[in-house]
């Protein structure tokens, strides 16, 4: 997973397999929710699929759904602003992080 900030700078955490998909967000649009699947991959708790949605219902999703899923989405007046985890080679845990808009 990954993200380019307005001024290019560059975030990522986890592995580079799959299939890389990008969401440019317009003005004025932000992160509502975000819903996340875990599952056990050798012999750890892996995040196996991420789904974010934006303020204008746009929607960018990749990864495999499994059957231990949550959606986080962000409190009225507020929006998803950033995300903390842990990732090595592949993303362990995604926490999400809101600010008021």
């Amino acid at each position: 997973m990954g993200l380019t900030l307005a001024n290019g700078t560059s975030l990522t955490h986890g592995g580079t397999d799959g299939n890389a998909q990008s969401l440019t967000l317009g003005s004025g649009e932000y992160l509502t929710s975000v819903n996340l699947c875990e599952g056990s991959a050798s012999g750890s708790t892996r995040i196996f699929y991420v789904r974010f949605t934006t303020s204008l219902g746009r929607i960018l999703a990749g990864g495999t759904t499994t059957s231990d899923c949550v959606t986080r989405t962000a409190p009225s007046g507020w929006q998803i602003a950033g995300f903390h985890g842990r990732a090595a080679t592949e993303a362990d845990k995604l926490g999400v992080i809101y600010t008021q808009r």
